[in-house]
């Protein structure tokens, strides 16, 4: 990435960072998560800045970077709930730690 990108990059978080936390939150529901969805889609976005549109204030740009930060959100929504659908072998078979499988 050479000096021009980057000042592009830059100029794409200060410009849209906000949109695109309001986005990931409407999603995510927790500030904290929302800011590193952006964190995550700027450095995504970053690994694949050749596919980005060229002017940073066009409307493709506004749209790339929010499919970007929408599906960085949903994919860690999918992560979070399939973590807590996780059960125990233990709970699975009603035990607790006293009991033993037969």
């Amino acid at each position: 990435m050479n000096s021009g990108d980057k000042i592009r990059l830059e100029q794409m978080y200060k410009m849209y960072r906000k949109r695109m936390w309001y986005t990931a939150f409407k999603i995510l529901n927790d500030g904290y998560e929302a800011e590193d969805a952006v964190h995550e889609a700027f450095i995504r976005i970053a690994n694949s800045f050749k596919n980005m549109p060229h002017d940073v204030e066009s409307l493709k740009t506004l749209s790339y970077l929010i499919k970007t930060v929408k599906n960085v959100s949903l994919n860690m929504l999918y992560d979070k709930n399939k973590r807590d659908q996780l059960v125990a072998i233990d709970e699975l078979f009603g035990l607790h730690d006293d009991q033993e499988l037969d």
